[in-house]
């Protein structure tokens, strides 16, 4: 991966686009940076000039950040509804632990009594 979509990738995922779309995000410029990179080259441009032009071609990265994180269906859970993942989410899963432990410990008493008979 070409170094300036690592940072991209990073500039993403810290601002909270799910990392599926990021995954898919970069792959697509990959491609993208690819295709421009050939036509460039057939063009009759070294493989440096290409590289340059290609990237000049695709945007700035501040520019392919900008279009991903304004759109909303782009980000993860957590930075969408922030309150449903960590409020929500953490009591229904407290409370799923403890139907497992008091289930567990019903069915462990049950178990002892049934033997100490």
């Amino acid at each position: 991966m070409e170094r300036p979509f690592h940072e991209l990738r990073e500039r993403l995922l810290r601002a909270g686009a799910a990392p599926r779309h990021v995954t898919r995000y970069m792959t697509e410029l990959a491609d993208h940076l690819a295709d421009l990179r050939a036509e460039e080259e057939l063009a009759g441009r070294s493989r440096e000039d290409a590289k340059s032009a290609a990237m000049v071609r695709l945007g700035r990265i501040d520019d392919l950040f900008k279009a991903m994180t304004e759109q909303r269906n782009f980000q993860s859970w957590c930075a969408r509804v922030p309150w449903a993942t960590f409020g929500l989410g953490a009591g229904s899963h407290s409370g799923g632990c403890m139907v497992r432990r008091s289930y567990g410990f019903v069915v462990w008493f049950q178990h002892t009594s049934h033997l100490s008979r």
